[in-house]
């Protein structure tokens, strides 16, 4: 009941701030005045805490975006792709690897890149291990906001 009255509270104070920006030319008043009544706005500090909350979910969504992935392999049997799965995490531990079932099929990747010349690169590298046929996938990866934005420029070799 409180975490609704306080969105209420938010909304309306939101709304406020449009009438305020357009009457004031942007600058806020402490207390709003009419012909009839004076009301004081008290800004809760929860607020903050919402807003920031907020952001961090915005940021969560941004990580799952389209990208490469390798396949390992595609097994009806379970027991097996659950083997791939622990071979593979023991050979490439630096590397996520992934489960999915999608019905009748087990199947097992590995990786999260954003371009396919990296995801082939590990591809050369599977082969060696899984000789009955790895592919590089399109696939949804899970990305870090910082993985995001940092790009060579960042990055300077010597």
């Amino acid at each position: 009941m409180e975490k609704s009255f306080i969105l209420i509270a938010a909304f309306l104070l939101y709304l406020g701030t449009f009438q305020a920006d357009a009457q004031t030319g942007g600058e806020y008043p402490r207390t709003i005045t009419s012909a009839t009544a004076t009301a004081g706005v008290t800004k809760d500090p929860r607020i903050d805490v919402l807003v920031q909350k907020q952001v961090y979910l915005n940021t969560l969504a941004l990580r799952n975006m389209p990208g490469y992935r390798i396949q390992v392999l595609s097994t009806m049997d379970r027991s097996k792709a659950m083997d791939a799965k622990a071979r593979l995490m023991q050979l490439f531990p630096d590397y996520q690897t992934y489960l999915s079932y999608q019905s009748p099929y087990f199947r097992v990747r590995i990786g999260d890149f954003r371009d396919r010349g990296a995801a082939q690169d590990l591809q050369q590298e599977l082969n060696n291990y899984f000789p009955n046929g790895v592919f590089t996938v399109r696939d949804y990866i899970h990305i870090s906001p910082e993985q995001l934005f940092q790009s060579e420029d960042d990055n300077p070799q010597n």
